[in-house]
């Protein structure tokens, strides 16, 4: 792995969800949605499993939960987020490959043209422990 550059002040570093399955999620967030894998740990148990997927300086960063947690909503460990977004490409293509795996998107792909300085096509997909992913193509800059 590279060293990380100096990152920016004030931008993104990483997000983190917790899952039931890393290796279900592993699967979707870098075998169908293409984010590189930038470290993965599985350690033996009762170590804790993870992985960060994206860049060195802006990940998603994910935990297996232990199987024994229970899921509480008054927990901040076991809170969901609303949601993430990814930058894709080819939405329309991904869509097909998204539907096959068993992972369809809840939303069509529509298109708005001024979006935080960007044309992009927009769509939604859940990932396997229930986590809405928004998922962005640029288009071209900003009508």
């Amino acid at each position: 792995m590279s060293p990380m550059i100096r990152p920016q002040p004030g931008t993104l570093c990483h997000t983190c969800i917790r899952v039931k399955d890393i290796d279900a999620s592993v699967a979707f967030y870098h075998g169908l949605l293409g984010m590189p894998i930038v470290e993965r740990r599985d350690p033996p148990p009762p170590g804790v499993r993870m992985a960060a997927l994206g860049l060195q300086q802006d990940y998603l960063e994910i935990f297996q939960n232990r199987p024994d947690a229970a899921v509480d909503s008054a927990d901040p460990q076991s809170l969901r987020l609303n949601h993430i977004c990814l930058w894709a490409e080819d939405l329309a293509g991904l869509e097909g490959r998204a539907a096959a795996a068993g992972h369809p998107f809840t939303q069509p792909i529509r298109s708005n043209p001024g979006w935080v300085g960007a044309a992009i096509n927009v769509s939604w997909i859940v990932d396997p422990d229930g986590n809405r992913v928004e998922l962005l193509e640029w288009t071209g800059p900003a009508a």
